[in-house]
């Protein structure tokens, strides 16, 4: 072979070897991903409004929000928009999920009670006394 085909097969070669690399690392990557997408995900948020929404889904039939469905195991039938921010909106849901996993779910239950006034309202404490004990505040309120 004369020297310039040797040449175009050294840089074909080099361009291949570029390439499988690249995609071979391309693979890594993803495979990397999906492992942190699965393993460093907070389910205990998303259980816990899940809870939370199967409950209001109760609550809306019984303020006539929602008709209850003839089946046992189905949800109820939205007559008007669901008022929890959680269920009604994906993106919402997102962002408080991956909120819940880099900060902690009580960052995000924070976030969720500043936009959806019934949950702030359960969690406003009733019955606030204070008391002074040796130079130290004691808070008692009822649950």
């Amino acid at each position: 072979p004369t020297e310039q085909s040797q040449a175009t097969l050294n840089l074909y070669l080099f361009l291949w070897s570029l390439t499988i690399g690249l995609l071979c690392l391309q693979l890594g990557a993803l495979i990397c991903g999906t492992f942190w997408y699965f393993l460093s995900r907070s389910y205990t948020f998303s259980r816990l409004m899940t809870h939370y929404s199967l409950f209001l889904g109760k609550v809306d039939v019984a303020r006539g929000r929602s008709i209850p469905s003839p089946v046992e195991n189905h949800r109820p039938h939205q007559v008007l928009p669901a008022l929890n921010p959680y269920s009604s909106s994906r993106d919402l849901r997102l962002l408080l999920d991956l909120l819940a996993t880099k900060a902690g779910t009580g960052i995000a239950l924070r976030c969720l009670a500043g936009l959806e006034t019934d949950l702030a309202d359960s969690w406003a404490p009733t019955g606030v006394q204070l008391e002074t004990e040796e130079g130290t505040l004691v808070i008692y309120w009822k649950d």
